[in-house]
């Protein structure tokens, strides 16, 4: 989902493959912007809830990759119903391209259900192609 706030757009096209907003203040092609009308676009995305396939038992997940592409720096979290959120920050390391970076989890929170949620820092272009993560099954349940 994509929002624009600091336009008035009151109609949209597709024309030669690239998506218009028209409003009082003129003809926009959306998409090739870097600020929001001169504010740091942030963008961010998060995955649904996962028992990342062990419904029945409590996991950690000490090792996670990330295999996409950022122009900056990037905050990583981890969404648990037993720990709450952490952040992790992937700090750009200048290269161009995509690329498997991973995130610096380490022992880490620990629980049954998992979501994860990327964040660019400073308005950083990125994608995300992959979330590869090792799960590691503990020995409690989950009862119900």
């Amino acid at each position: 989902v994509t929002e624009y706030n600091n336009f008035n757009f009151n109609s949209y096209a597709n024309f030669n493959g690239a998506m218009l907003a028209c409003g009082p203040s003129g003809v926009f092609v959306l998409g090739t912007q870097d600020t929001d009308a001169g504010t740091i676009i942030t963008g961010r995305y998060r995955t649904g809830k996962s028992s990342l396939g062990d419904t029945a038992w409590v996991t950690r997940v000490p090792r996670i990759y990330v295999r996409g592409d950022q122009s900056g720096d990037m905050i990583f979290r981890t969404i648990t119903v037993e720990g709450g959120t952490r952040s992790y920050l992937m700090q750009w390391n200048k290269l161009s391209g995509q690329q498997q970076r991973r995130v610096p989890v380490g022992k880490g929170p620990k629980s049954s259900l998992w979501q994860f949620e990327q964040e660019n820092v400073s308005g950083a272009n990125f994608s995300t192609r992959d979330i590869m993560t090792y799960p590691t099954r503990l020995r409690r349940r989950i009862a119900g």
